[in-house]
């Protein structure tokens, strides 16, 4: 009787080895040996002049079809002035009940054919309305990026909200 509880605690040990080593090691182990595995073809590709040929030319498919789905991107960004950008995130703003106390452009930057238009929000309100706010703005033509959000709350209880939003803009006169 007194070597069962012994035994009983051997066994669940040797178990829980057991189910350790099927369920964790044998796993690691395999993926360990595909991962060598693909180390070894991509070496073996790599050092030699055809393998290394022929990933250049795969990479410039990619690159070209990158491209491509960039381009189709870009001619799908609207063309507008600062001031429309601006007035459509003052409608949108009261449509969603949330009053600007500050609407503020930031400098612009800009690439081959985007120029990117950072605008300050600042406001206090309430999260319902906040996020009426955030959802109009996803239906706006513009492609729009939350950039930054800080959410503090004042003394009666009121979010203070700095949201800074960039907006980008195609240079190509878009749609």
């Amino acid at each position: 009787m007194r070597g069962s509880p012994v035994i009983a605690i051997f066994c669940a040990a040797g178990l829980i080895c057991c189910a350790s080593i099927v369920f964790i090691a044998v796993p690691q182990w395999s993926a360990y040996k595909e991962h060598n595995r693909l180390i070894r073809h991509y070496d073996t590709f790599i050092s030699s002049t055809e393998g290394f040929d022929k990933m250049r030319q795969e990479l410039e498919v990619r690159n070209e079809a990158l491209k491509s789905k960039l381009d189709n991107a870009l001619a799908h960004i609207p063309s507008h002035s600062v001031s429309g950008i601006l007035e459509e995130l003052i409608n949108r703003s009261k449509e969603s009940g949330v009053v600007l106390a500050k609407i503020q452009p930031q400098a612009e930057t800009k690439s081959a054919s985007v120029i990117s238009i950072p605008v300050l929000i600042e406001t206090t309100t309430d999260y319902n309305k906040l996020s009426r706010f955030i959802t109009s703005l996803e239906t706006l033509p513009q492609i729009l990026q939350i950039s930054r959000l800080a959410i503090e709350t004042n003394r009666t209880g009121e979010l203070n909200i700095r949201l800074l939003v960039t907006c980008l803009v195609s240079l190509e006169g878009g749609n």
